[in-house]
């Protein structure tokens, strides 16, 4: 039974500057067993279809709270047989690790048989985004998130058909054995789940270590990937070749590849040259845009840390790029592209030809992964 909370009852549990984190939840499934995230799937699906095309663990990385881990259920689209399909995720976070969230207008607290939820959605923006329906359950060890996404949401959920209701999200929040500790009998429900598809991430591959030319290689081909570039048909990444000479100077410690593609036409450059080093290479000297012997200079603000992205470049059928970004922990990183026909003006095609979005927001954007340091995980990632 779902009851809208009064508001003396919501006064007590969240604070008054808005609809926050709401508390309480019957433990009466704990146990001393790690949940797992098969576990998670096999709890899910006792309240929810069994028609998945697809049941997984979510993605999780070093940006993740330690602990959190949650499962991926997929449903099929009627519409669109051929997507991705409907998403429900089950997410569960160390309650010491969730930052509290004010509500907006879509957000409510309701009361399922005893135990506070808060109803979250986003509604749909046409042409961008269906979005999305999330039911949270915070206890004094983990707040259960599960959402919902997929079909529209014109409005409130609780008043819309949907394919998956928000009285079935709610059964699924307040399940008392989705806990990071669980019992015996939940984790081999698990163990029985059939059409598991895996995922569980090594945690190991989170584990800080010294970068290599094959992890920059990696990371740098992921980043194109999910800023939109295209994905490189890698010949070979090697250590660098440049030298103080190529550098204009010495740059002190550094690591460092050059990597061979094939060109396409979207993205015409045969070899990048990416850097990590102590100091700023002397070639760009100490204002880039003045001191540096090239015939265009760009600077801009592309990373959202504050400091400055430089571009050097001289154009034509022998052009050269070179791109320059400081990093905190007294790191400088570069890139130096080659093998096209570079244009005169930072604009399109240029902007697309030399991969910028991968490259500025993704590989010189991401500190954790791309710099003296980084994770296991893309240290053993081969390439190509």
């Amino acid at each position: 039974m779902r009851t809208t909370l009064t508001s003396l009852t919501v006064a007590l549990l969240v604070p008054l500057a808005g609809c926050g984190t709401v508390t309480g939840a019957a433990d009466d499934g704990a146990g001393g067993e790690p949940i797992t995230q098969r576990a998670i799937a096999a709890v899910t699906l006792e309240h929810l279809p069994g028609d998945t095309i697809s049941r997984a663990a979510s993605y999780t990385d070093v940006d993740d709270p330690q602990g959190a881990l949650g499962a991926d259920l997929r449903y099929p689209d009627p519409d669109d047989p051929q997507s991705d399909g409907y998403l429900v995720r089950v997410f569960l976070t160390p309650s010491d690790a969730v930052e509290e969230q004010l509500c907006a207008q879509e957000c409510v607290e309701v009361e399922v048989d005893g135990t506070p939820l808060v109803l979250r959605w986003d509604e749909l923006v046409p042409e961008e985004d269906p979005g999305l329906v999330v039911v949270e359950r915070t206890g004094a060890q983990e707040q259960v998130r599960v959402l919902f996404a997929g079909p529209s949401i014109t409005g409130d959920p609780r008043d819309l058909d949907l394919p998956v209701s928000v009285e079935d999200l709610e059964a699924v929040a307040t399940d008392p054995r989705l806990g990071l500790t669980t019992s015996a009998a939940t984790i081999a429900l698990g163990d029985d789940l059939d059409d598991w598809e895996g995922g569980e991430p090594d945690q190991g591959s989170y584990e800080r270590v010294s970068s290599t030319p094959t992890s920059l290689a990696a990371y740098w081909r992921w980043s194109l990937d999910a800023y939109g570039d295209d994905v490189p048909d890698i010949v070979s990444a090697e250590p660098t070749p440049l030298t103080a000479a190529d550098l204009g100077g010495d740059v002190g410690v550094s690591v460092g590849v050059r990597v061979v593609k094939r060109p396409v036409r979207t993205s015409p450059y045969d070899t990048i040259d990416l850097l990590v080093s102590e100091q700023r290479p002397p070639l760009f000297g100490e204002r880039p845009c003045e001191d540096a012997a090239f015939a265009h200079c760009w600077r801009g603000d592309v990373t959202g840390d504050g400091e400055p992205t430089f571009l050097v470049w001289d154009d034509g059928p022998d052009g050269v790029v070179w791109a320059t970004h400081p990093q905190a922990e007294q790191a400088h990183l570069t890139a130096r592209l080659t093998g096209w026909d570079v244009p005169a003006e930072f604009d399109d095609p240029m902007i697309d030809q030399m991969d910028w979005s991968g490259l500025a927001f993704g590989t010189f954007g991401e500190p954790d992964y791309f710099g003296f340091g980084t994770t296991r995980e893309w240290v053993e990632t081969p390439v190509p």
